[in-house]
């Protein structure tokens, strides 16, 4: 699509805006509101449109047999083209003015210019927040790399630390047989055949049991200790890793929200209302452009064009 340069007479691929070449000079005023007034395409394009004229069910036919999407397709190829004529005649309409239901003459020259000023402040608006998604990409593949570096550090420090667990787990699940077991033993022994039998074999076998029971104790217990040794050197191991990760999250959640914000950082006063006029024009929504012009209310004045 040939985009027209604001402030000059030809469109960015050479074409010229006016002359021979630009069928729109030949159109009157009424023409042109009919243009600048009317909605984009929204119904179906016809492959021969003056074959509607002749009969208009019958020329109905081939779109009523193509599916949703053939007409989507052609929907879609037509839009350039329709917005480059309306963009030409948005350009001829401000070459000659314009001049509003209540009286207000528009000078062609400052809209051409108010136009050419967006354009700029657009183009350094996407400049901006292009340079600005850069480093918000450069944060993120920083993170990323440090991320993947430091996981088998932090993954030992996991391992660690879930081993210890286990052998905590392990000393209080065995203490608890333990003192079942003790238990059980003080509620047989209270009799006295109980007694009796503490001073024979029975009271051997009892020794045993407590001797094996806490030296299983004991091992318990070291290997709890081994335990919380290795994971505070895992720990010790995955502290700066984990701190360097936080950190690299953390800038780039700050430059990608940096990112996202550059616009209305980098607006000076008064461009959001040229922004706004510029949004107007390629909408073709006449009166919001005037609007952003400052040249009238809606409240008070009819902006519809004469």
């Amino acid at each position: 699509m040939a985009a027209e340069l604001p402030g000059s007479r030809v469109f960015a691929d050479g074409t010229p805006a006016t002359g021979p070449d630009f069928e729109f000079d030949r159109i009157d005023a009424r023409h042109w509101r009919q243009l600048l007034e009317s909605k984009p395409q929204r119904r179906k394009l016809h492959h021969n449109p003056s074959a509607a004229s002749v009969h208009s069910r019958e020329a109905g036919r081939p779109w009523r047999r193509a599916g949703d999407a053939e007409i989507a397709a052609a929907n879609e190829a037509a839009k350039p083209e329709m917005f480059r004529k309306r963009l030409r005649g948005w350009a001829v309409q401000t070459s000659k003015g314009l001049k509003t239901s209540f009286g207000v003459d528009v000078d062609a020259s400052s809209i051409q210019s108010k136009l050419a000023d967006a354009w700029r402040i657009r183009e350094r608006l996407a400049a901006a927040e292009g340079t600005a998604r850069a480093a918000a990409d450069e944060a993120g593949a920083r993170r990323d790399a440090i991320a993947d570096d430091a996981a088998d550090v932090l993954s030992a420090a996991e391992a660690a630390n879930a081993a210890l667990e286990a052998a905590r787990e392990a000393l209080g699940a065995l203490r608890a047989r333990r003192a079942a077991a003790e238990a059980e033993a003080a509620a047989g022994g209270s009799g006295k055949g109980g007694k009796a039998a503490k001073g024979g074999k029975g009271g051997k076998a009892a020794a045993e049991a407590e001797a094996a029971a806490a030296a299983e104790e004991e091992a318990a217990v070291g290997a709890v200790e081994a335990a919380e040794a290795a994971a505070a050197a895992a720990e010790a191991a995955a502290a700066p890793r984990r701190q360097e990760l936080e950190a690299a999250e953390a800038a780039a959640r700050r430059a990608s929200e940096a990112a996202d914000g550059v616009a209305d950082g980098e607006l000076r006063p008064g461009e959001g209302e040229l922004l706004a006029l510029l949004d107007a024009a390629r909408g073709f929504r006449m009166a919001a452009a005037l609007r952003a012009l400052g040249l009238s209310d809606p409240r008070e004045h009819d902006t519809r064009l004469v």
